[in-house]
């Protein structure tokens, strides 16, 4: 099913802005026992003018929508991974994302409560000792700033709880075709290649 699908009328040239990453000073430490990650279904947000916009006056189900976008967020995201853990031989494996789902549906743990739920604990759960958790948030305002998807990417480690890095990527609208769907695929894509999973002398 394809998602997101207004496109936009307005042509800006912009691209994207990186605002981060952060990480904590002794990250490698938590990395070395690191062994696997699990992706979880991201968290999607449309900003109210947005969703007036999009619409075109029908009526639609934003609830769903942002549903089916995190799912949609979730699998783009494992598979840039896994295709980045294949190509790259990077120091850490990822769990599969229907697994990771599967696990969490058993939990009884629906992905509109995974934003409010401690991924340490999540990550017990999933037996697996780091957590990839995302956010994609639909910017748009009638006052005129442009409109873009702001998606970050956090990774946790699992032992301490601790938040041990993330990232934000702004991708604003540089094309009237551009979709929101295209633009936080563009975003993930580079919150993955900017992960700290890295061999010695593999960039």
């Amino acid at each position: 099913m394809k998602l997101y699908k207004y496109t936009f009328l307005i042509f800006i040239f912009f691209g994207c802005k990186n605002v981060g990453p952060t990480s904590i000073p002794n990250i490698d430490s938590y990395l070395e026992n690191m062994n696997r990650v699990a992706v979880l279904p991201f968290e999607v947000v449309f900003s109210e003018d947005y969703k007036t916009l999009g619409t075109q006056g029908r009526k639609k189900d934003w609830v769903e929508e942002s549903r089916l976008a995190g799912l949609d967020l979730q699998k783009t995201a494992f598979s840039y991974l896994t295709e980045r853990i294949n190509k790259k031989n990077l120091a850490v494996n990822s769990q599969n994302y229907q697994i990771t789902n599967k696990t969490l549906s058993e939990c009884n743990v629906g992905i509109f409560e995974i934003p409010g739920i401690d991924k340490a604990k999540l990550g017990r759960k999933l037996n697996v000792e780091g957590v990839l958790t995302g956010r994609a948030i639909m910017e748009y305002s009638r006052n005129g700033f442009s409109p873009g998807m702001r998606t970050s990417l956090t990774l946790v480690d699992v032992s301490s709880g601790q938040i041990i890095w993330e990232e934000t990527y702004f991708e604003q609208l540089s094309n009237r075709s551009d979709s929101p769907q295209d633009l936080s695929r563009k975003a993930i894509n580079g919150l993955i290649k900017a992960l700290p999973f890295k061999r010695e002398g593999v960039n």
